[in-house]
């Protein structure tokens, strides 16, 4: 069996969601992390709490990744605590599940990640699986459209 090694693991910033990102970055740097893993959730890169300055939130957020000699390996959207699921029947969630996510994989290449990790949800635990499968589908296949 061979070995891991420090430039095959990554970090991710989900633990770090008291502290600020740099602070992130300077103890992904300091354990010798190449890349990490970027949760798009607040106060790090969260799209509901600053669309209006969006661009240059993703902007500065890439130099300092540069800045600190990091690359981001994979970006994932927060799921949980904000509402995103293609896979309900409720058509408003749904499209704006879409929109999220597409913004999502558009911020992943701005910064310059070439990952990027979606869920698609669930349905009703009453409904068919076959329904809830097919609308989830669907809906990631609007997602890969961008």
């Amino acid at each position: 069996m061979g070995t891991i090694s420090i430039d095959q693991v990554g970090s991710m910033n989900i633990c770090y969601n008291r502290y600020t990102f740099d602070y992130f970055l300077e103890g992904t740097a300091k354990m010798g992390f190449k890349a990490f893993e970027l949760w798009a959730g607040s106060p790090f890169l969260c799209y509901y709490d600053s669309p209006s300055t969006w661009s240059r939130t993703i902007s500065e957020m890439r130099k300092k990744v540069e800045a600190a000699g990091l690359d981001i390996y994979c970006v994932t959207g927060e799921q949980v605590a904000y509402f995103a699921n293609l896979a309900t029947r409720d058509e408003r969630v749904r499209k704006g599940s879409i929109e999220y996510f597409s913004t999502l994989i558009r911020a992943a290449a701005e910064l310059g990640s070439e990952h990027y990790l979606m869920s698609i949800g669930q349905g009703y635990y009453d409904e068919s699986y076959d329904d809830t499968w097919n609308r989830a589908i669907d809906a990631a296949a609007e997602v890969l459209k961008v």
